[in-house]
């Protein structure tokens, strides 16, 4: 069974946002986990919202440190967690762009 990351949701009413988390303390045993990137283009600025979702399936990693960098077409965004975290062995992330034309998300998970 292979653990993928899931970007979904990434539709008109999505966000263009920033969400990069204070440096934990790195623990020696921590790894990549998952890495995952995607693009949303609109003709005329709104809202773009996505949502970021760890794991597809069961996986029995835990959640030690999230990188989320959003490029966006405007400066004004935000990201939420919506479940789980560090910590935990799943997470949700909100990610919304206002008004913008284009939101690209690069996702990275790391765990033990």
């Amino acid at each position: 069974m292979s653990t993928r990351l899931i970007i979904i949701e990434l539709t008109t009413l999505l966000v263009v946002s920033t969400f990069l988390p204070e440096d934990p303390p790195m623990v020696i045993d921590d790894y990549l986990i998952v890495r995952n990137e995607t693009c949303k283009k609109v003709d005329q600025r709104q809202d773009i919202h996505a949502n970021v979702i760890f794991p597809e399936t069961e996986c029995r990693k835990t959640i030690s440190y999230v990188e989320i960098i959003a490029a966006q077409s405007r400066e004004y965004g935000h990201a939420e967690l919506v479940h789980g975290g560090i910590g935990k062995c799943y997470i949700s992330i909100e990610v919304v762009a206002r008004d913008a034309k284009y939101l690209t998300l690069t996702v990275a998970i790391y765990g033990r």
